[in-house]
């Protein structure tokens, strides 16, 4: 289903092909799928007449829902897929293409979750935080500039119980997602997604949540298992160490001699053989040591 990014109502449903679809945890999911268009759906047609105008600001839900080209602007429409009747997947239509030369009559469409929205949005004010619940500083990070008002998403209310000292800085024009990501990752930080469902009346609702310390359960309070060989045909694992090391030096606020700088080190590798592998990591909005410290000791679990 096609809803209007402004309201969530429903102006559309799609039958799509080629579907592929993913979730991420504290991060963005990605949507790919195609759609017929044929001489019924290609051309838009104005409700009132005047045709080709489909990016005006003022839409008439009057309109036939089967004119896909109207209900696929990027960045206008959000879109839901349902299994038995339970939203399972919802996010923003950011690209479409469509090539006549290929003969297939397909539009190509791609999303991501609603997650993607806070990429898109900036966050201006220099704050600074002595000693606060880091998901106090979380809500105010999506709330503080109506990012998630603007896109109808609820925030949920929880407490972490872990406090931080944390400062960012307007003028470095970091968007909301890459601020909450970075406080997320902190050691002892928390995940995040923005969830779907459906409300009283069966509208679909979409509720940014907090998970601390972590989404899910630990493996030792769990019995799931999947056997292999048995329900598990085949898998792919990839060991990388070109990204990573066992040397991380975070980079802070300042510049040249004045800046601040951290280190971590993974002493166990080096005393059993492994090489100095370094590796650097860029937070020029932390102005104390002890944060940038946390990055690098988050990085280096890394």
């Amino acid at each position: 289903f096609v809803t209007d990014l402004r309201d969530n109502s429903i102006v559309g449903e799609l039958d799509l092909q080629n579907v592929s679809y993913s979730r991420i945890l504290s991060g963005v999911g990605d949507f790919t799928g195609a759609v017929s268009i044929n001489r019924d759906t290609l051309a838009f047609q104005s409700p009132q007449g005047g045709g080709g105008d489909f990016e005006s600001p003022l839409w008439d839900k009057s309109f036939p829902t089967n004119d896909i080209r109207s209900i696929t602007v990027p960045g206008r429409f959000g879109l839901y897929i349902y299994r038995e009747g339970v939203p399972v997947w919802g996010g923003i239509i950011w690209k479409r293409l469509y090539n006549s030369a290929n003969g297939t009559g397909m539009m190509s469409l791609n999303a991501k979750t609603f997650e993607s929205y806070f990429y898109h949005r900036f966050q201006h004010v220099t704050k600074y935080w002595a000693d606060n619940d880091q998901l106090d500083i979380a809500r105010w990070l999506v709330e503080n500039n109506n990012t998630a008002k603007d896109l109808l998403i609820d925030v949920d209310q929880i407490k972490s119980t872990r406090y931080r000292e944390r400062t960012m800085f307007g003028y470095e024009y970091k968007t909301v997602g890459e601020e909450l990501e970075q406080l997320a990752a902190l050691i002892d930080g928390f995940d995040w997604n923005v969830e779907i469902g459906l409300d009283a009346n069966n509208a679909p609702t979409r509720t940014l949540r907090f998970y601390y310390p972590r989404a899910g359960v630990s493996r030792d309070k769990t019995t799931l298992q999947f056997a292999y060989p048995g329900v598990i045909k085949s898998y792919v694992m990839t060991d990388d160490s070109e990204t990573g090391g066992n040397f991380i030096w975070t980079i802070g606020a300042g510049e040249g001699t004045e800046m601040i700088v951290q280190s971590a080190v993974d002493y166990g590798q080096l005393e059993n053989g492994w090489p100095m592998l370094e590796a650097s990591r860029s937070y020029k909005s932390v102005v104390r040591p002890s944060t940038l410290l946390e990055h690098a000791n988050q990085a280096l679990e890394k």
